[in-house]
């Protein structure tokens, strides 16, 4: 043999040939089941709810019953109970099979007719109509009135008088040429207002 090896008779074992044998011993364990329990418990509580009342006898209740009618406790209180009866007595609904009677409401009819629906747009164009009319007739007389204000005004006088020197004389009053000059602008700034104004309301 060589160094690197071993004999098997040589090994601690041996040739011992026993078997390793394992012993285990099962024990039945009995596992509670609430399943089981539960459904016991509900089918024992309907068979009770379906027969008579567990607790109390039939007799001891027509007993109990017949007492209170005698003591007058199964009576309403005189307060409850109505005196005067003429009321339902000579209410018509209060009949069986009752039909109300009258004149049916004809709902067809209460609608609107298409010649109505037409009056009232009518109605509705007329004024949106006169309002405008009133704006297109007072809108030119209340923009000249604007514009000859502002015409008026000094930072404007002073702002002519600077970019048109020679309409004026040399004590600042305004020449024939500066008359002429000024209407022909007032003129082109009410016609070019003008057209604005027609331009937004179309």
């Amino acid at each position: 043999m060589s160094m690197g090896t071993t004999s098997i008779d040589s090994l601690p074992v041996g040739g011992s040939s026993e078997n390793i044998t394992l012993q285990t011993e099962e024990k039945n364990v009995v596992i509670d089941n609430k399943m089981q329990e539960l459904q016991a418990q509900r089918d024992a509580e309907i068979s009770q709810s379906n027969g008579q009342p567990p607790s109390m006898d039939v007799n001891e209740f027509v007993n109990g019953l017949q007492k209170a009618t005698s003591s007058g406790m199964t009576q309403l209180p005189s307060r409850d109970i109505p005196i005067d009866q003429n009321a339902v007595l000579k209410d018509e609904q209060v009949k069986p099979n009752f039909v109300p009677e009258g004149n049916p409401t004809d709902y067809i009819t209460e609608h609107q007719t298409s010649e109505e629906i037409i009056k009232q747009n009518a109605k509705k164009q007329k004024s949106a109509d006169n309002l405008d009319v009133i704006f297109t007739e007072l809108s030119l007389p209340i923009m000249i009135a604007v514009l000859y204000f502002m015409y008026q005004l000094p930072v404007v006088r002073r702002t002519f008088l600077k970019t048109l020197p020679m309409c004026y004389s040399k004590s600042g009053e305004l020449k024939l040429t500066g008359y002429l000059v000024n209407s022909i602008v007032f003129g082109a700034v009410i016609y070019a207002a003008s057209k604005l104004l027609n331009q937004l309301s179309s």
